[in-house]
This record gives structure tokens, sequence and C-alpha cells, in this order.
């Protein structure tokens, strides 16, 4: 992502300066976003009124102007029902991990996964993750600590998020995790990487590949 400057009336420029912000605060950033969301969606059906829309952003502080709010909720509310499904909101502007990125994450997911189930749990991603090989760290930019606890945040705050609605209140550790909810989460990492090529060096390193 860029900054520059934007036109509020196009569409593509305003979706272009949210992903700027996005990668500027990044996964913290994004976990406050969907957090604002849950708190907002009382009855759990992840679509958002106008008014929820609006109260959103004044709450993350994105500083966008009425107009600007408007020209949003419009472009992707486009059954013109009055709500907008936010899986699609936030996948419009942070985008869907391409494949390259997907490749990646499904080698990490195939060992994580010994028994071929097709699942992992959060209590697997906690106990295997290994910062040392980090290329931050490598470069003696952060220590290994940091980027543990960096990861261990976004972990319990990504799956506590999704939990808090869970009527069974299942153990954190032991939320079974498919491919696709691990591409999900690896998805609020993602947002702050802009190069494929850093991401791959960043992630296979953190799982000892």
């Amino acid at each position: 992502y860029e900054a520059h400057k934007y036109n509020v009336n196009k569409i593509e420029d305003l979706i272009g300066h949210l992903g700027y912000i996005l990668f500027q605060r990044g996964p913290r950033g994004l976990m406050a976003l969907k957090r604002t969301f849950m708190l907002l969606d009382e009855n759990a059906d992840k679509k958002i009124s106008f008014a929820e829309f609006e109260k959103m952003f004044k709450r993350y502080r994105f500083n966008l102007s009425e107009i600007e709010v408007n020209n949003l909720f419009n472009y992707f509310d486009k059954d013109k029902s009055g709500f907008i499904d936010y899986s699609e909101f936030l996948n419009g502007i942070t985008g869907e991990l391409n494949d390259f990125r997907k490749n990646i994450l499904k080698q990490v997911f195939q060992k994580l996964d010994k028994n071929e189930t097709g699942f992992i749990t959060v209590k697997t991603l906690r106990d295997c993750y290994d910062p040392k090989g980090h290329p931050l760290v490598r470069q003696g930019k952060r220590s290994e600590d940091e980027i543990l606890g960096e990861f261990i945040d976004i972990l319990e705050y990504h799956f506590n998020l999704l939990n808090e609605k869970n009527e069974d209140n299942v153990d954190i550790n032991e939320i079974k995790i498919d491919f696709d909810e691990f591409c999900e989460f690896y998805k609020t990492i993602s947002v702050s990487v802009e190069e494929d090529k850093y991401f791959e060096i960043m992630v296979l390193s953190e799982w000892d590949i």
C-alpha cells in the first residue's frame, strides 16, 4: 500500500486509502476493527447496518467524512438491502490471500497436522510457533520474546473473538482449526506484510520449514 491523495467520490481511491491505514496499523489495528464490529453486531449475523457501520468508523477513528462513509456503505451494499456483509467488506479492504501465500500456509498446516485429521488446535499453534528464525529477530531489530508475544496476542485475540458468542464456552486452546480458518487467522498477519517473498521467508522460518 502507498499513501496518496484520493478522490472521496472514487471508491477505488477510498478503498486504497483504508488499506493503507490498515497496513500502517498492522495486525493489532485489524484486530481492533474486528473487535469493534463484533461488539456492534449484537445478533451475531455478521451483517451490519448503516448506523452500525458509521458507528464502527467513529469508534475506530478512521476520520472519514459523512460522504466517504456513505460511498463505502453503498458500494458494499450490493443488493441494496440496507446491510452489508462484514467479511465481504473486510476482504474488499484488505484483499484475499493470494495463491502464493496460501501455498506457503498449506506447507505449515500440513506439518502441524501430523495425524492428517484436517484440523489443528490453538494449542498446537501456541506450542509449535518459534520466533528465532523470524527475519526481524535475525536482523537484531526485535527480540524473540517480542515477536512471540505479538504472535500470541494476535492468536488469542482472533480466536477469543470467535469463541465469545459460543454458548458451549469451549476452552480456546482446544478450538479446532481447519485450513480455511488457519488462512483466515493468517490474513490478520498478512495485511502488514506487503511483499510475497518476505511473507514466505517469515512464515517458513517461524515454523522451521
